[in-house]
């Protein structure tokens, strides 16, 4: 596999969903996996007083 570098903002920033976070963040879709991969990495900003809500995931989460 030949490695690929990814730089921040290569993507479109979004309003991170309010049903995940609480407080103003924002979301960076790093990388975006090829079928069958599930595997995604996204870059999160949190405004003052923004953190995560509690919630589950279907499958494994690496923080």
């Amino acid at each position: 596999m030949k490695p690929r570098v990814f730089r921040l903002n290569d993507g479109i920033t979004k309003v991170a969903p309010d049903d995940i976070f609480v407080g103003q963040a924002f979301q960076d879709q790093i990388f975006v996996p090829e079928n069958p991969s599930r595997l995604r990495m996204t870059h999160i900003t949190f405004l003052p007083n923004g953190r995560t809500n509690w919630y589950t995931h279907a499958v494994r989460q690496v923080l």
